[in-house]
């Protein structure tokens, strides 16, 4: 399904997406949110839940000349990436411009990505409040044209998998975009890095159902890491990956990417500036709510 197309505002040269707007609905308010509201709470309980888990769909437009009627959108997709992003790097954002650079050239219309921290039930150690990751990554994401941050993940009462999250999203924009186009609905791909591409194969880490559904029905784009071989692994034969290696691609940075947030960490515990491998609005954030501090 495509959103209708027009103009996204008078200083903007491309044509954009515009999807419907997303009302609350009486009943919500009738179910005792409003009553919460009434008390002082400002959108707390359920309601607040149901309005910050609302998918952002601000950046999803063409990344392509105006000139090129919507008719030639045959294969629309969007990215999601789940992770920590304790904290955000510069190669976490670099990650999507590649994504998208790959996906055009397999003949694919990327339309934009999201970023979606894992919930704090995760209970991964150093693992900085969601609160904190998300804010984090609204500020690295604020000038780019393309990544958004889908807070659904980050802000629900318990850890969610990353299946869910992907069928949430393709679901949430099904619901978002007019009823123009049914025959292309917008694919929804899991962006990661080759780490998490080879933990699919790993015994008890990821439910097999899952992996399957992943592979079969959204595909992957992949980064290759510094030190990995993510061709090796999905070419081989006695790899979980092997019978869907058609389904994931696998960019490669010409630049070295051995950054990760762990380094980052380890590197503010030890007193080490981390400016120009972190956006700088999340240094300073980090800075100012002493995070990751030995």
């Amino acid at each position: 399904m495509f959103p209708r197309f027009v103009r996204s505002s008078a200083s903007q040269a491309t044509w954009g997406f515009v999807c419907k707007p997303k009302w609350i609905p009486w009943s919500k308010w009738q179910a005792g949110s409003f009553a919460t509201i009434l008390a002082g709470g400002l959108m707390y309980g359920a309601y607040a839940e149901s309005a910050v888990a609302e998918l952002d769909t601000s950046k999803l437009r063409c990344q392509w000349d105006s000139s090129k009627p919507k008719e030639s959108i045959h294969k629309p997709v969007v990215v999601v990436a789940c992770g920590s992003f304790n904290p955000p790097t510069i190669m976490h954002l670099r990650m999507f411009e590649l994504a998208r650079d790959a996906l055009k050239q397999k003949g694919y219309d990327p339309l934009g990505g999201y970023m979606s921290p894992v919930n704090d039930g995760y209970g991964k150690k150093d693992l900085a409040s969601a609160e904190h990751r998300l804010k984090m990554c609204e500020l690295a994401t604020s000038s780019s044209d393309m990544i958004m941050v889908d807070h659904w993940e980050a802000t629900g009462t318990a850890y969610k998998r990353t299946r869910a999250v992907l069928e949430r999203v393709e679901q949430n924009l099904k619901e978002a975009f007019d009823d123009g186009s049914p025959s292309t609905p917008t694919k929804v791909m899991l962006l990661c890095g080759s780490d998490l591409l080879e933990s699919l194969c790993v015994p008890g880490v990821w439910k097999p159902p899952d992996v399957k559904h992943i592979l079969e029905h959204h595909g992957i784009v992949c980064l290759a890491r510094s030190g990995s071989d993510a061709v090796k692994l999905i070419n081989d034969e006695k790899s979980c990956l092997y019978e869907f290696r058609d389904k994931i691609i696998v960019m490669e940075d010409p630049v070295d990417n051995a950054i990760s947030s762990k380094v980052i960490r380890e590197c503010l515990r030890e007193g080490r500036s981390v400016r120009y491998i972190v956006p700088e609005s999340v240094v300073e954030y980090m800075k100012k709510n002493e995070l990751y501090k030995a």
